[in-house]
Parts: C-alpha cells; sequence; structure tokens
C-alpha cells in the first residue's frame, strides 16, 4: 500500500537527478504515507506505539525502495524531443 506510490512517486519527482534524490523523495513519501496510514487506517492513538511501528515500517520498507530505486535508475529513459521543432 505504501511501497509502490512511494516508489512510483519517488523515481517520477526524481527523475532529472540521481538516484539518491530518488530514494530521498521516494522515502520521504513513504514516510507521510505510512504514518496517514498507521493513524488514520488503524486509529493508533499511543504515540509511543505509532512511533515505534512506524520506525519498524520505515525500516523495513527502505531496504525495499532502495532496491526499487537502484533497479529504476538502471534502465535508460527515451529521449525526449522538444515540441514544436521541425525534424
Amino acid at each position: 500500500m505504501v511501497q509502490i506510490p512511494s516508489g512510483l512517486l519517488g523515481s517520477w519527482l526524481g527523475r532529472n537527478s540521481g538516484a539518491l534524490v530518488s530514494y530521498a523523495f521516494a522515502l520521504t513519501v513513504a514516510g507521510t504515507l505510512t504514518l496517514a496510514f498507521l493513524w488514520g487506517v488503524l486509529r493508533m492513538d499511543n504515540v509511543a506505539e505509532l512511533t515505534h511501528l512506524w520506525l519498524d515500517f520505515m525500516a523495513r520498507g527502505s531496504l525495499a525502495l532502495a532496491g526499487y530505486v537502484g533497479l529504476a535508475s538502471l534502465w535508460p529513459r527515451p529521449a525526449r524531443t522538444a515540441s514544436g521543432v521541425d525534424r
């Protein structure tokens, strides 16, 4: 629920940058989505338990996101043509 959207969005936001910037974007999105999921869907009101679960999920998810962003950076992106330019 969190890793796929954050991986795709992180790759899209950091598409003109390096893999490290893409990973930072993906990790930020994943952290926000994880917090929203834990607080909104699971209705966790205990801050200590919420923080513990959030850190656990982020530690596990960060490894998976690193793999995704690393693999996504290996594929060459197709060159874009400028619009309005005659060929």
